[in-house]
C-alpha cells in the first residue's frame, strides 16, 4: 500500500517554519501521512514577540481580511486548490462540502460584513477606536493581548472563524491545529503572506502543532489571556485544568441540533416536500458533524409521509453534496443501528448501501444510537410542545417549520437552553448577530474599560440637573467632584 507523505510547515509570528519531527497517519482508503516540525525553545520563545493590534485602526484590519478574502475566493488560487486537495484526502469529506465552507467564509470577508459582525456583537466598531459616552462614563473596548485557540477538525471553517474574531478584537492569535483537520486554518494563515508578509496582521498569528500532553502547553496558557477551546468534552475540562485566574475561557463544546414539524405543514404536501428537501440540506452538510446538524426530528402526526420524502430528498441532496466513501468501521456502525431499531419496532427507511438512513420510532431516546453519516430518527408527537421535553443546553439550534412554530415555542425553547431558533435548512447559514454558547464571542475577547466623567462634562453633554446623585445614588458633600 502506497502511502503519500506531505511536509507541512508551521507559521510562527507570520515567518513559516519548516522541518520534520511530528507526524499524523491516516488511514484513509489512500493512506496519508502528514509531518510538522518539533516545536523547540526558540520557535516558543518567538511567539512572546508576536506585535501588538492594538493601535492598528479597525478598518485597516477588516480591509487585510477583506483581501484574503478575495484570494480565496479565486478556485484557482494556488493555496485554495492545495488546501481542498489535502482536506477532501484526509477528512472523507467531498470537494463540494469543503468548497462550500470557502464560499461561506468567502461570503464573510467583505467589508461590510466584518464591520456589521462587530456592530451586532458590541453595539459600535469605532469602540475599538476610541472613548464613548455610556450614560455617565466614557467607555472604550481593548483587546485582551493574547489568545489561544485549541482547535476542532470536524468542521473545516471552524478555526477560521475563531481566528477572523480574534483578529477584529485586535489580538494577537495562537492556533492549536487539530490532528482532524490540521489543513483548513494552516492554508489561510499562509495566506496571509500572499496579501502583505510583513503587515502587522499577519506577523501577530502563529499557527502550531503538538500533540496532547506536551510541555509547551503549559508555557502557552500561561502566555495567553484568553483561551478559546473547540471539541469534545474531554478537550474543555483540559482547558478548564490548564488556565488561569483573570484569562477569558470561550467554550464551544460538543452540541447537536434537531428540527421540528409542525400539523400545518404535514397537511400541505407541496409545503412537507420543500421541508424535506431543507431537512435533507442540513443533515448532509458536514456528515453531521457540525453542533448544527439536525440529530433527531419531531413531527406533530403520522411521520410515515415525511420519511418517504426524505428519503428521496436525501437521493436528491447527494447529487448536490455526494457522501465520501464511509470507513469499513462506519459501515458496520450503521447496519448495526439499522438492524437494532427493526428488531426494536421501528420502522427503518433507508438507502441502497450506507448513504442515508431515516428511522421513524416513537422513542426519542433512541438518538443515543446514532452513528451520525446522514442518519436521522423521525418522531411523531400529537403536539408541538411534547417536544419540548427533550430538549436540554446539549442542543445547540432547533429548526421549525413555520413562522408559527416558532412564536409557539421560542420561549420554551430558550428556558431549555437552545441558544439558536430558526428555519428548517437554514441551520448552516448563522445571521449576523447570531450567538455562539449564549454569548457575543468578540465583546469576551476585549476588555471593556470606563472612565468616569466630570460633573462639569456631564451637565455640558446631558444638560442635566442633579447630576451627582444621578451618577453615585446620593448626593455627597464630601467629595470633591471636578
Amino acid at each position: 500500500m502506497k502511502i503519500e507523505t506531505i511536509n507541512l510547515p508551521l507559521v510562527v509570528c507570520g515567518d513559516i517554519i519548516e522541518g520534520k519531527g511530528i507526524s499524523i497517519f491516516y488511514k484513509t482508503r489512500d493512506p496519508i501521512l502528514l509531518t510538522f516540525p518539533t516545536l523547540n525553545k526558540s520557535i516558543i520563545k518567538k511567539l512572546s514577540l508576536a506585535p501588538d493590534l492594538c493601535e492598528i485602526h479597525i478598518d485597516d484590519l477588516i480591509d487585510f481580511l477583506t483581501n484574503v478574502g478575495d484570494l480565496w475566493k479565486n478556485p484557482n488560487y494556488d493555496l485554495r486548490k492545495e488546501s481542498i486537495y489535502l482536506q477532501s484526502k484526509i477528512t472523507g469529506y467531498t470537494v463540494p462540502h469543503i468548497e462550500f465552507d470557502y464560499k461561506t467564509i468567502c461570503a464573510t470577508l467583505t467589508h461590510k460584513v466584518l464591520s456589521e459582525m462587530i456592530e451586532s456583537e458590541i453595539g459600535d466598531k469605532n469602540l475599538l477606536e476610541e472613548w464613548k459616552i455610556n450614560k455617565y462614563v466614557e467607555i472604550r473596548a481593548f483587546p485582551r493581548g493574547r489568545v489561544l485557540h485549541i482547535l476542532a477538525g470536524n468542521v473545516p471553517a471552524v478555526g477560521i472563524v475563531s481566528l477572523i474574531r480574534g483578529i477584529l478584537s485586535k489580538n494577537s492569535n495562537i492556533l492549536k491545529l487539530p490532528s482532524g483537520n490540521p489543513v483548513s486554518t494552516l492554508y489561510f494563515v499562509l495566506s496571509f503572506r500572499d496579501v502583505d508578509k510583513f503587515h502587522p496582521v499577519t506577523r501577530s498569528v502563529s499557527a502550531l502543532y503538538w500533540r496532547h500532553g506536551d510541555k509547551v502547553e503549559d508555557f502557552l496558557y500561561k502566555l495567553s489571556n484568553a483561551v478559546c477551546v473547540w471539541g469534545r468534552y474531554d478537550a474543555v475540562f483540559s482547558v478548564r485544568r490548564k488556565t488561569f485566574p483573570g484569562q477569558a475561557i470561550l467554550e464551544y463544546g460538543p452540541k447537536y441540533s434537531m428540527h421540528i414539524i409542525d400539523k400545518k405543514t404535514l397537511s400541505d404536501e407541496e409545503a412537507l416536500r420543500k421541508v424535506a428537501l431543507n431537512a435533507a440540506h442540513d443533515i448532509v452538510l458536514h456528515e453531521q458533524n457540525a453542533c448544527f446538524s439536525p440529530w433527531i426530528i419531531f413531527v406533530e402526526g403520522d411521520g410515515e409521509k415525511f420519511c418517504e420524502m426524505l428519503g428521496e430528498a436525501l437521493d436528491e441532496e447527494d447529487k448536490r453534496f455526494p457522501k465520501a466513501l464511509p470507513s469499513l468501521d462506519k459501515i458496520a456502525e450503521i447496519a448495526e443501528v439499522r438492524n437494532i431499531c427493526t428488531l426494536l419496532g421501528d420502522k427503518v427507511y433507508r438507502s441502497s448501501g450506507a448513504k442515508w438512513t431515516v428511522i421513524l420510532t416513537r422513542n426519542p431516546n433512541r438518538m443515543i444510537l446514532n452513528p451520525l453519516s446522514r442518519t436521522v430518527f423521525v418522531v411523531p408527537i400529537n403536539k408541538l410542545e411534547d417536544a419540548i421535553d427533550y430538549v436540554d443546553s446539549k442542543v445547540m439550534a432547533v429548526g421549525l417549520s413555520s413562522n408559527e412554530g416558532i412564536e409557539r415555542l421560542k420561549n420554551k425553547l430558550s428556558a431549555k437552553g437552545v441558544e439558536r431558533i430558526s428555519y428548517i435548512g437554514k441551520l448552516s447559514y448563522p445571521p449576523i448577530g447570531f450567538t455562539s454558547s449564549w454569548e457575543y464571542p468578540i465583546t469576551r475577547l476585549v476588555r471593556l474599560v470606563t472612565r468616569d466623567l466630570s460633573i462639569s462634562d456631564l451637565k455640558r453633554v446631558k444638560s442635566l440637573k442633579n447630576v451627582e446623585k444621578l451618577m453615585y445614588g446620593v448626593k455627597s458633600h464630601h467629595i470633591r467632584f471636578m
